[in-house]
């Protein structure tokens, strides 16, 4: 379990500043609002074991830190570091409506997956017994005897029932897919609404803590 809270986590965070792009091209709607910060995040278990940790572009060497919990910010080209418990406390806390969310991805994306998996499938189908169909029929003007033809016939025409029936299901699955399109176009719309709630209110409690004083410029090496 905490190994899942731990992925969620850092999807929830890395979101930030790698999903955005991503997410904004599927999705088509242009984010509301953008974070001021960077933002490297770990958060310590009651053992001292990880269970969250988001890195901004990997150059925080979390070894080489003492094991506790530290959110550094990235700013004017400086780095300042957050130990305040109350201010990581927040800052995880923020987060939650978008990890929850995340948490749901399968009932917006599945569906989807499934659908065009299914559409492609029976559409290469069609297409492997139309080639067939195709070759048959290339035969039966080479047939020399009217039995011969007749032969070749009767396969054509069961092949034909197969690709219809094929060529049926591709039609269905792709109603399908159309629906579940809309439902993951509509995954991406909620996540970035709820994404810039979140940012406001990250970018809120960094900026408390540095009008508190709780921000100190560190070297993060």
């Amino acid at each position: 379990m905490s190994r899942l809270l731990s992925r969620v986590a850092v999807i929830g965070l890395a979101v930030c500043f790698l999903v955005p792009t991503a997410s904004l091209a599927q999705s088509g709607k242009k984010s509301s609002y953008d974070l001021r910060y960077r933002y490297a995040y770990r958060r310590l278990g009651p053992n001292g074991s990880e269970t969250d940790i988001m890195n901004w572009n990997g150059n925080i060497n979390w070894d080489k830190h003492s094991k506790e919990s530290e959110l550094w910010i990235g700013k004017d080209s400086k780095t300042y570091l957050i130990t305040d418990k109350s201010t990581m406390d927040a800052f995880e806390k923020a987060f939650g409506p978008l990890r929850d969310f995340n948490l749901q991805r399968g009932k917006y994306m599945d569906g989807y997956y499934e659908a065009r998996g299914q559409q492609r499938s029976f559409d290469r189908q069609s297409r492997s017994l139309d080639r067939r169909i195709n070759s048959l029929k290339e035969k039966r003007d080479r047939a020399k005897d009217d039995d011969a033809r007749k032969d070749i016939d009767d396969q054509v025409k069961d092949l034909q029932k197969e690709k219809d029936d094929a060529d049926r299901q591709a039609k269905d699955w792709s109603t399908k897919l159309d629906a579940e399109t809309k439902k993951r176009e509509e995954f991406y719309s909620k996540r970035e609404d709820i994404r810039a709630d979140v940012y406001k209110k990250i970018d809120k409690i960094v900026d408390d803590a540095f009008a508190k004083g709780l921000a100190k410029p560190e070297d993060p090496a």
